[in-house]
């Protein structure tokens, strides 16, 4: 007799969830984790968050808010769904009823249009910098810069520039964290940040 046979899956659901550490054991992931930390923020947030803070001062901070909450809501999800079943959030996505790999696309097709905005805008400020401190173009610099990025993500050769970069990471952190402090607002001040508006002098072209 033929046996039916339940078809396997190619990527099996975790029995357990590995147990989280206690005591002084937790200190041993404190570093791991905050290398992790540092490396995975974006270079948006590190560049143009605190430019749009200077210029808006307090104005946005309702803004920065609810980008917050739902960041928090976001990676708490994604974690616990790679914690508990093994999986990778993609593979999460393409298990979802519906047409076929449609919740892949929805997030594929923004973040494409939002990858040549942010790689465009960091390249300019890069450019930028450049012409601060050496003759020459601002758009000559921008090109170079994404050439040799290019050469670099397809050679593969980038360990040191990760390393370096997650480095300046964490001193800029270090530095916003620091510069938070010596300039906390008045309470009034940083309330009214709270209340949803815009500023008077609001420009959509600075956030590029």
């Amino acid at each position: 007799m033929t046996q039916l046979r339940e078809p396997q899956e190619t990527q099996k659901v975790r029995t357990h969830s590995p147990k989280p550490p206690s005591g002084w054991n937790r200190f041993k992931w404190y570093g791991p984790g905050l290398i992790w930390m540092i490396s995975s923020v974006g270079s948006g947030s590190v560049l143009f968050s605190p430019r749009i803070g200077s210029r808006y001062e307090y104005g946005l901070l309702w803004m920065a808010l609810i980008v917050i909450f739902f960041m928090w809501v976001m990676i708490r999800e994604v974690g616990w769904y790679t914690v508990v079943t093994g999986k990778t959030i993609l593979s999460g996505y393409r298990e979802l009823s519906g047409p076929r790999n449609w919740a892949i696309w929805l997030i594929f097709l923004p973040q494409l249009l939002a990858c040549v905005v942010t790689v465009a805008g960091i390249a300019a400020l890069t450019g930028s910098t450049l012409m601060i401190a050496f003759p020459g173009n601002q758009a000559l610099y921008a090109t170079l810069v994404i050439i040799l990025s290019l050469i670099l993500v397809v050679s593969g050769r980038y360990k040191i520039v990760e390393l370096a970069t997650s480095v300046m990471a964490g001193v800029l952190v270090l530095a916003a964290v620091v510069t938070a402090a010596r300039v906390f607002p008045q309470i009034e001040q940083l309330a009214g940040g709270v209340v949803p508006g815009l500023p008077d002098d609001f420009d959509l072209a600075s956030f590029n």
